[in-house]
């Protein structure tokens, strides 16, 4: 999943770090990694001799500030657009967008705040990641959570053709695989309104965690 290089040692120097904390903050929730939340409560993912810190999981956390109506988002998802496909190459407000009725899927590179906005919003994803820790969340994604297909990449290189392209897109937009993940999608983002909601796993968390700073 990652080149054994600068980046990969990056990656474990910052978990051997992370042993050492008071606690971690994860933007993320239960229902979403429910095996990862599991492990890392038992405290069996680390190394012979390094503790686990306590882990709280108060995701997903987005953004506002974009989320507004109208604006860009109304003009792109608008009647001028209508049956014909649009490219904006600057800044867009993407969940606002995400929110809007129109969209069918989203092709992400799997960055978490996009993956999260995603969730929220109930919006199917298509992976497709570029480095860092990309790789290992379309796994998340594509493997686990399973509200994602994947990009599959030419052989001995990492590009994706125009071909692998519109077949993703077809399959998740009109395949009995693309409706599965669609609903699986869907039932993640009615567990992300329960996680933040009263009593939610992710409030619990939120509180145990402001609990910890006053003792």
């Amino acid at each position: 999943m990652l080149d054994r290089g600068e980046t990969y040692r990056e990656f474990v120097n910052v978990g051997a770090q992370m042993a050492n904390s008071d606690g971690v903050i994860v933007n993320s929730f239960e229902g979403f990694e429910p095996r990862a939340a599991i492990i890392l409560a038992e405290g069996v993912c680390v190394p012979k001799g390094f503790r686990t810190p306590p882990v709280y999981c108060v995701g997903p956390l987005i953004s506002a500030a974009d989320s507004g109506g109208g604006g860009l988002a109304g003009w792109v998802l608008g009647p001028r657009t209508k049956g014909r496909g649009f490219v904006v190459k600057s800044w867009v407000p993407q969940t606002a967008i995400l929110a809007h009725e129109a969209i069918g899927a989203f092709m992400t590179h799997c960055g978490w705040n996009s993956t999260s906005q995603a969730v929220c919003a109930g919006v199917p994803l298509i992976a497709w990641p570029l480095f860092a820790e990309q790789r290992f969340n379309r796994v998340v994604l594509v493997e686990e959570a399973r509200v994602a297909l994947p990009m599959d990449e030419e052989e001995g290189t990492r590009l994706i053709s125009s071909d692998e392209i519109e077949r993703r897109v077809r399959e998740i937009t009109g395949s009995e695989e693309g409706v599965d993940v669609r609903q699986r999608m869907l039932d993640m983002r009615n567990k992300a309104k329960l996680a933040i909601g009263e009593d939610g796993s992710s409030t619990l968390a939120l509180t145990k965690l402001i609990e910890s700073w006053r003792r």
